[in-house]
This record gives C-alpha cells, sequence and structure tokens, in this order.
C-alpha cells in the first residue's frame, strides 16, 4: 500500500488495525507485542518508507490520515505480513 491508500491506524489490544481510503479494513495480528530482545514491529509502505507506525503504543495515538485510491489484492498480502516475524516489512532495534 501507499501511504495515500491509508485513511487511519487503530490500536486494538496487541493489534493493528488498518482502516483503507476505499473502505476496506484488516488487522495485523499482535503487531504491538515485542520479541524476546524488545525488537518492535515497523509498518513501511509499499515503497519501503516508514509509515510512522512502529509497535510503541504512542505512534498509534493520534489518525494517520491519506488521501488516494484502493490498494490491490497484491499490495494488501504484502503489507497483513507487517505482524511480528513478517518478510520484509519489519525493522528491528
Amino acid at each position: 500500500a501507499q501511504a495515500a491508500d491509508v485513511r487511519q491506524f487503530v490500536k486494538s489490544g496487541d493489534d493493528l488495525i488498518v482502516h483503507l481510503t476505499d473502505g476496506r479494513s484488516f488487522v495485523i495480528e499482535d503487531f504491538f507485542v515485542k520479541g524476546p530482545n524488545g525488537e518492535v514491529s515497523r509498518l513501511l509502505y509499499e515503497d519501503g518508507t516508514f509509515s510512522g507506525v512502529d509497535g510503541n503504543v504512542q505512534t498509534v495515538e493520534g489518525d494517520a490520515v491519506g488521501l488516494g485510491a484502493a490498494m490491490s489484492n497484491e499490495d494488501m498480502a504484502a503489507i497483513a505480513i507487517a505482524g511480528l516475524g513478517g518478510l520484509g516489512l519489519i525493522a528491528s532495534s
């Protein structure tokens, strides 16, 4: 997904809910669960830029708002694996 595809990020327990501009939403389970050495999940957009959302609670206190077109199924699949242990969408600190 691109930044323009995302309307809002919401923390729900340990999960991150991503609301898209086309009305769809999806849940990244255990996004806010820290790894055994304190690692946190980090959500990147399709182009590799940081979304501003990571596994630290304070990064999702407000709404992240964007404007734009719908996200393709391939983009959704790529970003949906961003939970802890995802491929290429997480950076550890």
